[in-house]
């Protein structure tokens, strides 16, 4: 079996602060929603006029597919925050490095649910994303997942650094 040893000088806590703001600053966005969601349910409830109540449907599902977006985004940030810790623990040997492969794996789920999120909001318009900001958090998060993914491998020799 030809193995080659990868090593990676990484700020393990550097990385759980960066994704542990991600998952607060997601659970912030997710109360808005879902507070907007309530409001267009209740403004619905007093709207007589069709029209108007064409569009509350239409900010409804709207606001459930932001809604969906943001729950992705939490959950992919749980995810990233669990592989360092995950790093940390077998670099402490308290786990066993498999367990890396099955957070890799969790974490690709994750991407392409998070992508196909965004790609079902692009069609309404710059308030949520252009196709440049898919292409360019597309691109984000793949170069993430391939820096990461290596080093989750059980059956490649890899040694991370820690730099905390």
């Amino acid at each position: 079996m030809n193995t080659e040893t990868v090593t990676v000088s990484c700020d393990l806590s550097e990385q759980i602060i960066k994704h542990t703001r991600g998952i607060k600053c997601g659970e912030d966005a997710l109360k808005d929603v879902e507070t907007g969601l309530v409001m267009n349910a209740l403004a619905q409830i007093a709207c007589d006029d069709p029209e108007q109540i064409v569009e509350f449907n239409r900010m409804k599902v709207l606001g459930e597919k932001r809604k969906v977006d943001i729950e992705n985004k939490i959950h992919f940030h749980k995810l990233m925050v669990m592989l360092f810790n995950s790093f940390r623990a077998v670099i402490a040997g308290r786990s066993d490095k498999r367990v890396l492969k099955l957070v890799a794996t969790k974490i690709k789920e994750a991407i392409h649910e998070l992508l196909s999120g965004i790609e079902e909001l692009i069609p309404y318009g710059s308030d949520f994303y252009t196709e440049e900001e898919y292409r360019l958090i597309s691109n984000a998060l793949m170069k993430e997942y391939q820096a990461w993914s290596p080093l989750c491998d059980h059956l490649n020799e890899s040694i991370i650094v820690p730099v905390d």
